[in-house]
């Protein structure tokens, strides 16, 4: 779970200081994060978490007039 978060906030703090003007962060994300099930526990964790995440970081590109989606 730790390295599949890690991995994705440092892949956007990598291309933050690219990213023009208009532009967009998508991360994807799965169905099992909304409608968990036990055999998919660690998995679901790890997408619910993606949620979050992409809400957090909404607040930063909005500032920075830039876009933050989830698929």
């Amino acid at each position: 779970i730790q390295n599949s978060l890690e991995f994705t906030i440092s892949d956007i703090s990598d291309a933050a200081p690219y990213l023009q003007e208009g532009g967009s962060v998508i991360l994807i994300s799965s169905i099992t994060g909304f409608n968990p099930r036990g055999n998919l526990a660690m998995y679901a964790v790890t997408k619910t978490a993606l949620f979050g995440l992409t809400k957090v970081n909404l607040q930063y590109m909005v500032w920075n007039r830039l876009h933050s989606g989830i698929c």
